[in-house]
C-alpha cells in the first residue's frame, strides 16, 4: 500500500490523489507519456466515494482549459475562488482550505457554511501531493545552489498576498502529508487528517471520529483566524 506520505517521498514516482474524472483522464494520459519517455512512474490513489462531478467547471476557452490541465498535473489548482467577494479582506476574514481527493466535497461545503458567517475560504484542490512537493524541492535546491529565492509551490494558484492567509489542510491520510505546505508560504497552518486506524462505521461517523468532517473543518478555520 502506497500511502500519501510514502508516495510523496518515493524517488521517481509522481503521487496523485485526484477527485474528479477529468483530473483522472489528464493525469493518466500524462503518466503514459512519462512512461513512454522513461522519465518517471505515476501512482494514483483513488476512492469509491461518489462525488458530484459538476463541482469542477472545465473552462471552454482553450487557453484556460490547458492552464487548468497543467495545474492538475503539477499538483494543485484553485477550485473555489472567493477573491471577488465584496467583504474579502486578507488578514481579517480570509483562509485557504487545501483538500485532496475524496475530502474536496467536505472542503467545498465547509466553505459555503463559512461564507454565511462572513469568512471567505478559497478552496485549493491538491491533485498531486507528490508533484507539488517535488516542485517545491526543485525550487529549494536551485535556491541553495544559485542563491535565489525559493518559489512557493502555490505560485500561479494563489497570489503571493492570498497565499499568506492561514491555511487549513484536509486529507484522508495522515495530517503531515499536507502540513509541509504552510512552511513553504510562511503561513499559519492547521492540518487535518487521519492519525489512527482500525475503526469501523459509516463514512460520516468515521469522518467525525477522525476530525475531517465539515464541522471540524469549519472549527479549524475559526481557530486559524483566531476567531
Amino acid at each position: 500500500m502506497v500511502t500519501p506520505s510514502i508516495g510523496i517521498e518515493m524517488p521517481g514516482l509522481a503521487f496523485y490523489e485526484p477527485c474528479f474524472g477529468q483530473e483522472v483522464e489528464w493525469i493518466i494520459l500524462n503518466a503514459l507519456a512519462d512512461v513512454r519517455a522513461r522519465t518517471q512512474s505515476s501512482y494514483l490513489r483513488l476512492s469509491s466515494k461518489r462525488i458530484d462531478q459538476s463541482m469542477l467547471v472545465v473552462p471552454q476557452d482553450k487557453y484556460d482549459k490547458e492552464k487548468l490541465r497543467r495545474q492538475v498535473i503539477e499538483g494543485a489548482y484553485l477550485l473555489v475562488d472567493r477573491r471577488d467577494s465584496r467583504d474579502y479582506k486578507v488578514g481579517v476574514n480570509v483562509v485557504n482550505i487545501l483538500a485532496s481527493g475524496a475530502m474536496v466535497p467536505e472542503a467545498v461545503e465547509a466553505g459555503k457554511q463559512l461564507e454565511i458567517e462572513g469568512v471567505y475560504a478559497n478552496i485549493v484542490n491538491v491533485t498531486g501531493p507528490g508533484p507539488l512537493y517535488s516542485k517545491f524541492q526543485d525550487s529549494l535546491d536551485e535556491s541553495l545552489r544559485e542563491g535565489t529565492s525559493v518559489t512557493s509551490p502555490l505560485i500561479g494558484v494563489l497570489s503571493e498576498e492570498d497565499s499568506k492567509s492561514p491555511i487549513v489542510t484536509v486529507a484522508d491520510a495522515h495530517p503531515h502529508s499536507l502540513a509541509w505546505i504552510g512552511g513553504t508560504v510562511g503561513s499559519k497552518i492547521i492540518p487535518l487528517g487521519v492519525s489512527d486506524f482500525g475503526q469501523s462505521g459509516n463514512r460520516d461517523d468515521l469522518y467525525r471520529q477522525y476530525g475531517i468532517d465539515v464541522k471540524t473543518i469549519v472549527a479549524a478555520v475559526f481557530n486559524a483566524l483566531d476567531l
